[in-house]
């Protein structure tokens, strides 16, 4: 998953870091977690950006306009060697690498409810445990420095992804019931879509890091009727994939990945979703007759892999 896909962080993130946060915060009816959280992953956007030096790549071709931009030796207007929207937050490997700019990014957030929470009380308790977390993510950014910042030359954003311009977005309503067509059974489904690239297989885990993250998942409900000949109709006629327009000298230099295609994932439950369509949708297609569940196969996964690692400057 991209840094720019979703909202990475999640209540139940801190949670499982420190409960005793989100205790406070509902005790003394003043912290809104979710408005710390959008306050400080908006922060760390523009704080990563600003301490990263250059890079290091693992595997596949850096695209050339990107190569100049990073060796340009002319005027220079501030560029960073890399950007937020090239980030991965969970590499589907949980590779050490995949979690640790998660966890740092958790720690942060818990930094900042303390924060946010001295600001309001004069408690010296709230003090001493903002410290804490305030020394926990700067140990936890050292682990990060040393690893490099997990990232991909080419981004592929998830459909409607949060902080991609334009983007459009995939809702309930993109999901859609009718009776006589098919032949699902009456039953409440799980729906979602990924987009995909040239460079998308199913050969391998890693999709060729052609395949986005999913989006979230709606509950549909085939109602009972015929038999079961239910249908769901999905639709992404919502979404916008074409991608930002790649960057020139003194804007953003990202070669965006283009979806050429779309998948269709589907389940009883959220846990066992399995990949509906053979191949590809065709990008131009806007709408996929889901008529019958398939029970095994892929599951969605959580898009790019890292297949760079990004220095870091402090």
């Amino acid at each position: 998953m991209l840094w720019i896909d979703k909202t990475f962080v999640l209540e139940e993130d801190i949670a499982a870091f420190s409960a005793h946060v989100l205790r406070e915060a509902d005790d003394n009816k003043v912290l809104d977690p979710d408005e710390v959280i959008r306050r400080v992953l908006g922060n760390l956007t523009h704080e990563i950006e600003g301490k990263s030096t250059g890079f290091g790549y693992g595997s596949g071709d850096i695209p050339p306009n990107h190569m100049a931009a990073l060796l340009n030796t002319g005027v220079s207007r501030g560029k960073p060697p890399i950007y937020i929207e090239q980030l991965v937050v969970d590499d589907p490997r949980r590779q050490e690498r995949g979690s640790a700019l998660h966890d740092w990014a958790v720690s942060r957030v818990i930094e900042g409810m303390y924060a946010t929470a001295e600001f309001r009380f004069n408690d010296t308790r709230i003090t001493d445990a903002k410290l804490d977390w305030e020394s926990r993510a700067s140990e936890r950014w050292r682990v990060l420095k040393q690893l490099g910042l997990p990232g991909v030359i080419s981004p592929l954003a998830r459909p409607g992804a949060l902080r991609v311009a334009n983007s459009g977005s995939f809702a309930a309503s993109d999901a859609t019931p009718s009776n006589g067509s098919g032949s699902l059974a009456a039953a409440s489904y799980y729906v979602a879509v990924t987009y995909t690239d040239a460079n998308y297989v199913t050969t391998h885990d890693h999709r060729g890091n052609g395949e986005s993250a999913p989006t979230d998942a709606f509950a549909v409900t085939v109602a009972a009727g015929g038999g079961g000949d239910g249908r769901i109709t999905v639709s992404i006629a919502n979404l916008n994939p074409t991608p930002p327009t790649t960057g020139t000298f003194g804007e953003r230099v990202i070669t965006w990945k283009t979806p050429t295609g779309w998948n269709v994932y589907a389940g009883l439950a959220l846990t066992s979703m399995y990949l509906q369509n053979s191949t590809p949708i065709p990008i131009a297609t806007q709408t996929y007759n889901l008529d019958t569940l398939l029970t095994s196969g892929l599951k969605p996964n959580q898009g790019q892999r890292p297949e760079i690692f990004f220095d870091v400057k402090v």
